[in-house]
């Protein structure tokens, strides 16, 4: 036995893989492994391997493996755009706090300006998280390899002890590779390199951080606040993802999922021209992104009934 590939068309396999350290303002996006480059799809290669042993020392009989699996992504374009027309500034804006006679027209203009480059590249951020987990659900939704759990129960979302419940049996969905993966019990090694998460949305999560620091000790509490430690849950990171349907928790190392961009700085910029014909300003962004995962036996999908 040697390596086997998997039989799948040629893509575009650049080795440009590293982990994102900042792809929007906020969110565990920024956390997921990225691709850049990808101008359409890329083929993503998914390793594995197994030992076979023999008992005959002087007989070479090479039955281990290796297995090379590709999975596709897809990046898709997305743009938005804005006019700062000084003409709707005249008749509103400008306008109305000029009358007051304590503005200048050209700070103001300045000053809104700045305001809507930075909101844009917030809402713009947003928009990627909403895309990622909009992606990654619907592929969650028909893949039946993933770990799938469910609540009996309705959780109150304002009631702590429930949380905490629901917490506890969405743990004892994790599988056995992904608990040694994460805390290698007894010196246990995976190839794994990077520990799992908890993703909760905002309605599970802000109820979560009140139960989980109850019982903590002051200078914990501290560091927690300060972000100098993630709120955790038997060991295993609890992290906010506020695009994440309010209804769902999700389990898994993070750099399991995927981002591809064609280039990362289209994502990360803002686009300005000025039209002296028109007196406006135009500001635009625009990105190529897609998203996926590559191991669904890594991932809990837990769905709260």
């Amino acid at each position: 036995m040697a390596v086997t590939i998997a039989d799948l068309e040629y893509g575009n396999r650049t080795p440009s893989e590293f982990i994102a350290a900042s792809i929007i303002s906020s969110g565990v996006v920024s956390r997921f492994s990225l691709y850049d480059g990808v101008k359409d799809k890329q083929q993503i290669p998914i390793f594995a391997g197994s030992l076979t042993w023999g008992t005959d020392v002087c007989v070479f009989d090479p039955q281990s493996v290796a297995s090379i699996d590709e999975k596709e992504f897809t990046a898709t374009n997305y743009k938005w755009a804005f006019k700062n027309c000084k003409t709707a500034l005249q008749q509103s804006y400008r306008g109305m706090m000029l009358k007051k006679g304590m503005n200048n027209a050209e700070t103001m203009d300045s000053q809104f300006k700045d305001w809507v480059f930075d909101y844009f590249a917030k809402l713009a951020g947003q928009y990627v998280g909403n895309l990622a987990w909009t992606a990654i659900m619907t592929e969650i939704g028909t893949d039946a390899s993933v770990n799938k759990g469910t609540s009996a129960d309705l959780i109150n979302s304002t009631d702590p002890e429930a949380v905490l419940a629901v917490l506890q049996k969405v743990y004892l969905e994790i599988t056995e590779d992904m608990y040694i993966s994460h805390f290698q019990p007894n010196g246990a090694l995976t190839d794994s390199p990077e520990g799992l998460a908890f993703i909760l949305p905002f309605e599970v999560y802000h109820t979560a951080h009140t139960a989980l620091v109850q019982n903590m000790s002051w200078s914990d509490r501290m560091d927690l606040e300060e972000g100098k430690k993630p709120l955790a849950y038997m060991g295993i990171p609890v992290l906010l993802e506020p695009e994440l349907a309010a209804d769902k928790i999700i389990v898994g190392p993070l750099d399991n999922f995927v981002t591809v961009v064609d280039d990362i700085a289209d994502v990360k910029a803002i686009q300005t021209k000025y039209i002296e014909e028109l007196s406006s300003d135009y500001l635009w962004g625009q990105m190529c992104i897609g998203f996926g995962y590559k191991k669904s036996d890594l991932i809990v999908e837990y769905t709260l009934t």
